[in-house]
């Protein structure tokens, strides 16, 4: 074969599988699973109260793992993976401007939180110099830049021919 042809090959690399709807579908619930199983440890087990803002986070977390489990189980062609990925961006991005409004109250001097402001519990636990909030903003726009790429990237699920079983035609 020449050095110029190409072949129809589907490339096996590392990057072509990790970039597959499904490992992507997989990687939100993974990792959707780990947050709200760690926020449930810190509550329980750290005494860390969430506020309601927290409790908002929670529960977008948990729509875009349904999501995605939805997805992973459907298998969806082009469009299904395009309406799952719609409602990943909208459960992404909800969560994104919950959280970064916690971001925003963390910051604002003392004097100037309102009283329904959140609990000073999640600034006790950081990682990396990041608060839980923060941390929970990186995911959300983590989680819908996937999303997009998902959209974006959608395609038609292959047609495979059965073959015939016995007593069939």
């Amino acid at each position: 074969m020449a050095a110029t042809e190409h072949t129809n090959k589907p490339s096996n690399s590392w990057a072509s599988v990790l970039l597959l709807p499904k490992t992507l579908w997989g990687f939100m619930v993974v990792s959707c699973v780990s947050m709200l199983s760690y926020a449930l440890y810190t509550e329980k087990y750290q005494g860390l109260i969430p506020c309601a803002l927290c409790m908002t986070q929670r529960a977008f977390y948990l729509m875009l793992a349904l999501t995605a489990i939805a997805a992973l189980i459907h298998r969806p062609g082009k469009i299904g993976t395009r309406v799952y990925a719609a409602f990943a961006i909208v459960w992404a991005d909800l969560g994104a401007l919950t959280a970064g409004r916690q971001v925003w109250l963390q910051h604002l001097p003392d004097d100037q939180v309102p009283a329904c402001g959140p609990s000073l519990g999640y600034m006790q636990w950081t990682f990396m110099g990041l608060s839980m909030p923060e941390w929970s903003l990186v995911w959300f726009v983590s989680f819908g830049l996937i999303a997009v790429y998902l959209l974006i990237t959608a395609k038609d699920k292959p047609v495979t021919k059965q073959e015939p079983t016995i007593g069939q035609p």
